[in-house]
């Protein structure tokens, strides 16, 4: 069998194998769901209390949650119940969320409302709760902000018709989802110039030149970052063209601002950074 064909025989094999995951019974995997469920309610309740000071309690059980929730046990979790499609922006919502309590700790309410606005951090939110809405477990033993959500994590015992059409819906979904995900990773892989962005909100400072005039060192924050570059949120005094050092997580960087708008800087580094540092510097200070 040629390199080809058994590249072809293994895709299908993966396809089907997932198709019969998708097929199991669903009660073995509401816990996850349910898990992400109550996540989701609590992060709408946290972005709520940013903005109008509402759900005073809001910040104290999303810690709560996210100091017992692991991004790699999510992620397997959601992989062996069939929800592969949901992982990314699960992963992307508990460090979003993670940033902006540590904004709202460090900086207040009113700056950290803002920089879920720059994150987009509701559009996260409805991205996981339409995947959530297809879920079987996903009823509505109780109306949790607009969310059907059973708190007690209990498993769903009859599954109707209905829902396992859904269910057999889901799985066709969730196998073209796959097969997007796949070239997206091999797009990536074939072109070294893609680099993923991260929303964050990492202390740093910034000096440097512009023009004639020296400046730092001055207080900023990135609020996402990619191995290539970042932005900042640092108020007015940078211009476009200048050469700048950021001094975060404990290391200097050097970069070039490409863009200034009214508060905010886009600087691209000098040398990319390695996805280890990147990793670092969100999982520490972001």
């Amino acid at each position: 069998m040629s390199y080809y064909a058994r590249k072809i025989a293994t895709a299908l094999v993966i396809s089907l194998s997932g198709q019969t995951a998708t097929a199991q019974p669903p009660q073995a995997s509401c816990a996850i769901q349910n898990q992400i469920v109550t996540l989701l309610a609590q992060s709408e309740h946290f972005l709520q209390y940013l903005e109008t000071g509402r759900y005073v309690d809001a910040a104290a059980d999303l810690q709560s949650q996210l100091s017992a929730t692991s991004l790699v046990s999510l992620r397997r979790q959601l992989e062996e119940s069939g929800f592969a499609n949901a992982a990314d922006p699960t992963e992307r919502l508990v460090l979003q969320q993670r940033n902006l309590l540590r904004a709202y700790r460090v900086e207040g309410r009113a700056p950290a409302a803002y920089a879920a606005q720059e994150m987009n951090a509701a559009v996260t939110l409805r991205e996981i709760r339409n995947h959530a809405a297809t879920w079987p477990c996903y009823h509505s033993s109780r109306v949790f902000n607009g969310l059907s959500l059973d708190l007690s994590g209990r498993t769903v015992g009859h599954v109707p018709a209905s829902t396992a059409v859904k269910t057999g819906l889901f799985g066709l979904i969730t196998l073209l989802g796959s097969v997007a995900t796949g070239y997206f990773w091999w797009r990536s892989k074939i072109d070294p110039r893609r680099s993923r962005r991260f929303p964050c909100w990492i202390p740093c400072t910034i000096s440097g030149q512009s023009g004639s005039h020296h400046y730092g060192p001055r207080v900023a924050a990135i609020i996402n970052i990619s191995r290539t570059g970042a932005r900042l949120w640092c108020g007015d005094g940078l211009s476009a063209g200048s050469k700048i050092v950021l001094r975060f997580a404990n290391a200097n960087v050097e970069a070039k601002v490409i863009k200034v708008t009214k508060q905010h800087s886009s600087v691209h580094f000098t040398n990319q950074l390695s996805s280890a540092f990147v990793q670092y510097s969100l999982e520490t200070y972001g």
